[in-house]
């Protein structure tokens, strides 16, 4: 008698042979189904995440001078009074990181108003491109490190302020400053001037 003969003969040969096979056919329908799935999920569309949409219509930068959250920062942080309504910019420009860090820390919500929105935006650019050469020469004074830290403060408040839907990086211009590039890609998870104007 074969070798053959013999297997068949002995009780449950054929079945191990034909459970066999229902096994390596069960791991190989598994193997295509983990395969397609991974296949679909690397080849899927990208889908947008979580977030609101926020209105960028209209006009979204007012006018700085006629900024209430501007006039309140010259009154709090006891700054000099403007003269002129034609030397805002260069105020702005010469106080810039009192007037950001003062901007920044309006209530929530101050932002929704263009006008507020304009001078928040205004200051806190010129105080970036203040203090981009002090970050590059990586001063270490106790005058620098306290505008390191204003600076910081003011970026962190611009991606608070963008997740919060006040700010939006059009406001900051078709190139806004470097610096702001993580702050300005915050997602919106809420709209809070939808119900506001201005």
């Amino acid at each position: 008698m074969s070798i053959v003969n013999e297997m068949r003969s002995r009780p449950g040969g054929s079945q191990s042979k034909g459970g066999g096979m229902m096994t390596m056919l069960v791991i190989v329908l598994l193997l295509l189904g983990v395969g397609g799935g991974a296949g679909y999920y690397l080849t899927r569309p990208a889908v947008p995440g979580p977030g609101v949409p926020v209105d960028v219509s209209g006009v979204r930068i007012g006018d700085p001078v006629a900024a209430a959250v501007f006039s309140q920062c010259v009154a709090t942080r006891r700054m000099p009074r403007i003269t002129s309504n034609a030397a805002v910019a260069l105020y702005i420009r010469d106080h810039a990181i009192d007037l950001s860090d003062c901007a920044f820390q309006a209530e929530p919500g101050a932002l929704c108003n263009a006008d507020n929105r304009g001078f928040a935006v205004e200051s806190a650019i010129a105080m970036i491109n203040h203090t981009d050469p002090r970050v590059e020469a990586k001063s270490t004074s106790r005058n620098a490190a306290h505008i390191m830290l204003v600076r910081e403060r003011v970026i962190t408040a611009i991606g608070r302020r963008v997740g919060q839907g006040e700010l939006v990086a059009r406001d900051f211009g078709q190139y806004p400053p470097a610096s702001l590039k993580a702050a300005l890609a915050t997602p919106a998870t809420v709209d809070s001037c939808a119900k506001k104007t201005g």
